[in-house]
């Protein structure tokens, strides 16, 4: 017993024993100190080096290569012949190609399905053999995983447009749904901003359903199997529930569609065309991400805007500053990320023991600033009541601010030291307000708009990937 005893009072000391003081860690972690130390210098140093001359950071924001391999679809569609940036472009998605054939939708991630026929598919309009080895373990991958058949949507349209397959298996998304009132549950403000800014223009390209077809030997009538006669979006639950009240909704909407009498389809494109113009920004962005950025221009040009119209022109601009050109290889990002970079870029800096008063962190703070969002865009529709005061994402999205990047400057603003201080208070506080106006009935924030919630969206068959909210 007095040896049991003796052991509970050992343990009860090691226990009650304090955790060690900085100068008291074990050996090893005391050698371990100065590569830390020399570590962060290191990092330091890189990230003043990396500092653009205006303030800000950004990097590049890395996304799955469908963003990249639509950009060969994108110059089809508009007609653009540009045949370096394509070679660039096989380049780059030879470059991301796994052992078994396929691209992911991550890195480290299994492959994918759409992301290896839309690879396969720009490949073969860049003109890669597809009897390169490449190719045939891609095609071997794609027909083992489904093939065109289990696709996402937003593949099948590209497959639709390129003239590969009907346009009558793809989910209806009619242009009309522009018109739906705010009261309406199914209106275009119950949508993420993405899937809103993307779905606008998408309506206009699904309704005329146009054809833009490739040379026969540029195709992929390789990748269909018998299977794939039949692309339509089939039920994965017997019985009555919303997915299959959809696929009927969705039956009853195409079968309407054929009717050649379309009383609000006029009015609808107008009103769709109205909003994409609007939603442009004065740089030529549209919504700050690849989708709409890609998608507007081209209902821009069904509707019989010229390219050489300005809303076109400067689109492209924009575009141009998504891609990245290393030389032999090309990369379109999905967006950019210069706000979230600086505040992140600014804020590890601080964490590692850089003052806030340093030069270069008080002109990322100017900078952050003075990209500060003062017009209403999007989220007031919701939140009418509040003035603006939030930060975006990119450089260019006056109608889409979010709660996390605002969140995370105002975390980096709060630390930086400005001569004038007044003014950093200020537009903080309008920050702050803009802020807590955000928070949803149920208690979180979104990041675009508040009481984004309404979850059958995702059940509709056009909502495949499962993310309109």
């Amino acid at each position: 017993m007095n040896d049991m005893n003796d052991n509970d009072d050992q343990e009860e000391a090691e226990i009650a024993s304090p955790l060690p003081g900085p100068n008291e860690a074990a050996p090893k972690l005391n050698e371990a100190v100065p590569k830390l130390n020399e570590a962060i210098e290191k990092s330091r140093d890189y990230h003043f080096s990396t500092q653009h001359p205006d303030g800000y950071w950004v990097e590049e924001l890395e996304g799955n290569i469908t963003i990249t391999a639509e950009l060969v679809f994108f110059f089809h569609f508009m007609g653009i012949s540009d045949p370096e940036r394509v070679e660039k472009v096989a380049n780059y998605l030879l470059h991301h190609q796994r052992e078994d054939g396929s691209w992911g939708l991550f890195f480290g991630g299994r492959g994918d399905l759409s992301t290896s026929t839309e690879a396969y598919m720009a490949l073969k309009m860049a003109g890669i053999s597809p009897e390169r080895d490449e190719m045939k373990r891609a095609r071997k991958f794609i027909m083992e995983n489904g093939g065109i058949r289990g696709c996402r949507v937003f593949t099948k349209i590209f497959l639709a447009l390129l003239g590969q397959s009907p346009w009558d298996p793809v989910p209806a998304m009619p242009v009309e749904i522009i018109l739906a009132p705010q009261s309406f549950y199914f209106n275009v403000h119950e949508m993420s901003s993405w899937s809103r800014s993307t779905v606008v223009p998408l309506t206009i390209i699904c309704s005329l359903k146009p054809v833009f077809p490739v040379a026969e030997e540029l195709g992929v009538k390789e990748l269909f199997t018998g299977a794939d006669r039949d692309l339509s979006v089939k039920s994965k639950k017997p019985g009555l529930n919303w997915p299959n009240a959809f696929l009927f909704v969705d039956k009853c909407l195409k079968f309407l569609g054929k009717s050649p009498w379309k009383p609000f389809r006029k009015m609808a494109l107008r009103r769709a065309i109205k909003w994409i113009l609007k939603h442009q920004e004065p740089e030529g962005d549209f919504g700050g991400i690849q989708p709409p950025m890609i998608n507007s221009p081209l209902a821009l040009k069904l509707m019989g805007y010229p390219m050489d119209h300005p809303s076109i022109v400067k689109g492209l601009e924009a575009i141009d500053r998504f891609i990245i050109d290393s030389g032999d290889k090309l990369v379109f990002q999905a967006c950019v990320s210069p706000l979230w970079d600086t505040a992140i870029a600014a804020n590890a800096l601080m964490d590692s023991g850089v003052s806030g008063s340093h030069p270069d962190l008080v002109k990322a703070g100017k900078w952050m600033l003075e990209k500060q969002i003062t017009s209403k865009g999007d989220w007031s529709i919701k939140n009418p009541n509040t003035p603006p005061g939030g930060w975006s994402f990119e450089f260019y999205n006056e109608s889409f601010p979010d709660t996390d990047d605002t969140a995370e400057i105002l975390m980096a603003l709060n630390r930086i030291e400005f001569a004038d201080e007044a003014w950093k208070e200020k537009e903080c506080k309008r920050a702050l307000t803009w802020l807590y106006s955000m928070q949803s009935k149920n208690g979180g924030w979104g990041a675009f708009d508040i009481d984004c919630d309404h979850a059958l969206f995702n059940e509709i068959p056009f909502a495949d990937h499962g993310a309109m909210l």
